[in-house]
């Protein structure tokens, strides 16, 4: 009945432990999917001849430990920390082993994308229609998501294009450090317009209502533009470093992360700025937004922060990761999946702010992190390697 996983058999199946062990209170050692955890008491499964109390047995020192922190690496939340241990219910019990069990199956499906050895992507998300929408070098690609085919590309920007996205109308937009924006007619693979007007590289570009798109620049400036009059209708001022990333929230703002280590709120019926989060002690490379609002980002000072939306104020800092946070995604609402420089994967619980998983993706850097659902959320590197992670 050694403790050690690595060489231990269950005591119930005589196969090696998997997942979360449990001691029970006669000494025997099992796995924690053994347990049936609708019952509260319920018959010893080794010994048959005396009664468990499910609640007594998970108090236990080894078994608190082991909720904590096990050998798969899989940090579950301490449920007597978050709960009176003295009305632990079924419904607790069962969360914990759904928790477990989930991250227990995590897989991958990889896909080699075709492209030219020395190419790096830059930048993709998966299109309504299955296909990967990705950024590379100079060029914007549509390719198969089942076979890394490349179908499309778009040719026309004379540097790196470092963010492309899929209008409403079915037209494709890219940005570029050649200080560009580009819309493509996605069938014919043509350029239907360029717009002018950002004095450095242009990092991001997201679509607002009525024909409109809004773009971020290491100008230190966010303009938002007409497309039907290929016009700059504003420009937005106030960081006073590059602004990485931007992100629509609500009907009327926008949301704003820069390299000078602020995120900022604006009104774009204004142009003013409505609240400016301070926090990161470096430069914040991207954020994504709860569906109360809330923020989550990440920065090169290695952590991952919650902040309020309404008051400003950091509610949490996520630390763990020992190099620059490069993603930052809300998973099922509930938990946060960060994407360090050295390829490590960090699954966060949203609440407490506990590591659940931590796991190598990739070997090269990241790309990015898409969310399919809340089974499925998609990796990529800049060696052109796709990994689907299903749960």
């Amino acid at each position: 009945m050694s403790e050690n996983m690595n060489d231990s058999l269950c005591d119930h199946c005589n196969q090696k432990l998997t997942g979360m062990s449990i001691t029970l209170p006669c000494g025997f050692v099992v796995c924690f999917h053994h347990l049936d955890i609708n019952y509260i008491n319920f018959n010893c499964i080794i010994c048959n001849d005396h009664i468990i109390n499910l609640d007594q047995c998970l108090d236990m020192p080894k078994n608190r430990l082991k909720l904590k922190n096990f050998e798969t690496q899989i940090y579950i939340d301490p449920i007597f920390d978050l709960f009176d241990e003295n009305n632990i219910s079924n419904h607790t019990l069962l969360e914990l082993k759904n928790r477990v069990d989930k991250w227990n199956l995590l897989s991958y499906f990889q896909i080699n994308l075709a492209n030219h050895k020395t190419s790096r992507l830059f930048y993709f998300e998966i299109l309504p229609t299955g296909e990967i929408l990705g950024a590379s070098e100079n060029f914007v690609h549509i390719w198969d998501i089942n076979t890394g085919n490349l179908i499309k590309t778009f040719q026309g920007h004379s540097s790196c294009v470092f963010n492309v996205k899929m209008l409403i109308n079915g037209n494709i937009v890219s940005c570029s450090a050649d200080h560009t924006i580009k819309i493509w007619h996605k069938e014919t693979e043509k350029c239907l317009l360029t717009l002018t007007g950002h004095a450095d590289w242009v990092n991001c570009v997201v679509e607002l209502p009525n024909s409109c798109i809004c773009s971020s620049s290491d100008d230190q400036t966010i303009k938002v533009w007409d497309i039907d009059k290929q016009l700059c209708l504003m420009t937005l001022k106030g960081h006073n470093h590059y602004v990485h990333r931007i992100i629509v929230s609500g009907e009327n703002e926008l949301v704003s992360a820069s390299a000078d280590r602020t995120l900022k709120i604006w009104n774009l019926t204004t142009g003013e700025c409505i609240r400016t989060f301070i926090g990161h002690q470096n430069w914040i490379s991207r954020f994504d937004i709860l569906n109360n609002g809330d923020i989550i980002s990440c920065s090169n000072d290695k952590t991952v922060k919650l902040w309020d939306k309404t008051s400003g104020k950091c509610k949490h800092t996520f630390t763990g990761h020992n190099d620059s946070v490069m993603h930052v995604k809300i998973f099922d609402n509930r938990e946060v999946i960060s994407c360090c420089k050295d390829g490590n994967v960090k699954i966060w619980d949203l609440n407490t702010g506990e590591c659940i998983r931590s796991f190598r993706a990739h070997e090269s850097l990241l790309s990015g992190i898409f969310i399919i659902n809340n089974r499925q959320f998609v990796t990529a590197s800049i060696d052109n390697k796709l990994r689907i992670w299903n749960l």
